[in-house]
């Protein structure tokens, strides 16, 4: 379901991982989405505290990285659901919304910011 938390917590990691790619890191979060699917806290526990980082990182690259790190950012922050922390485990439905969320952002992003992602 398109509006479910899982959703949006998938829609979110993509963010997460758009930032990583622009700051110069490797794809490796784009792997781990079926096992951040099963068990988000885990993976979002990781993830969050470096954030700032990443977007420092992609400043340091200069544009076009720092305006795409920017704007992935501004949209993570409005994409995060209300709850500060994903659950601890998600079900099979729960899975496919994160997935299907985390997808469809991806698509988004690789639209917007395609060359600059790989």
């Amino acid at each position: 379901m398109a509006d479910s938390e899982a959703y949006r917590w998938g829609q979110v990691y993509a963010g997460l991982h758009a930032l990583r790619l622009l700051a110069g890191e490797s794809g490796k979060l784009d792997g781990m989405r079926f096992d951040t699917a099963r068990k988000p806290r885990d993976e979002f526990a990781v993830q969050r505290p470096k954030v700032f980082g990443h977007l420092a990182a992609a400043k340091r690259r200069k544009d076009p990285y720092a305006t795409a790190a920017a704007e992935v950012f501004q949209s993570v922050i409005t994409l995060w659901p209300a709850d500060e922390w994903p659950p601890t485990v998600h079900g099979e439905a729960q899975q496919k919304d994160f997935l299907l969320g985390y997808g469809t952002q991806k698509a988004e992003y690789d639209a917007a910011h395609g060359k600059l992602l790989t």
